[in-house]
Parts: structure tokens; C-alpha cells; sequence
């Protein structure tokens, strides 16, 4: 359960961003916009804390991605 959930909610998004981060970064322009979760914002509940964990997990990817990317012009969104 801990693999799946983490392949989809971070690791997914991690390889992507990868692979087209090196076109964005060509060209020095694009955006990356995913969708999190208020999940990562608020307290676990009802036995969720490895969801709760894995948007948490996305949210810190993504701030670093940003800080990464933004001499790029390459903006990084992440929509809660």
C-alpha cells in the first residue's frame, strides 16, 4: 500500500517532471501544474496518515521544483 501510493502521488510526478523539465528548460519557459490535496494542509484522520503523508511528500516536491526551476522562467503550481 505504502509503494502504490507513493508511485502515484510522488514518484509519478517526480519522473515526469524530470523528463519534460529538460525541454522547459531548452526553451526557458513552460509551467508544471499538478493537483495536491488539503491533505497536505490539515491533520490526519481516520487511519489516512500514509495519504495524508504522500501529499505532503508532493507539496515539499513541488516547492523545491519551484526554487529549482525558477531561474528557467518555468513556473510550478500546485493547486490544493
Amino acid at each position: 500500500e505504502y509503494n502504490t501510493t507513493m508511485d502515484l502521488n510522488v514518484r509519478s510526478l517526480f519522473l515526469m517532471t524530470q523528463k519534460i523539465a529538460v525541454k522547459m528548460k531548452e526553451q526557458r519557459q513552460g509551467q508544471i501544474i499538478s493537483i495536491g490535496s488539503m491533505a497536505a494542509v490539515k491533520d490526519a484522520a481516520n487511519n489516512s496518515a500514509l495519504y495524508f503523508a504522500s501529499k505532503w511528500a508532493l507539496m515539499g516536491l513541488h516547492r523545491c521544483m519551484a526554487f529549482e526551476l525558477m531561474d528557467y522562467d518555468i513556473r510550478v503550481t500546485l493547486l490544493n
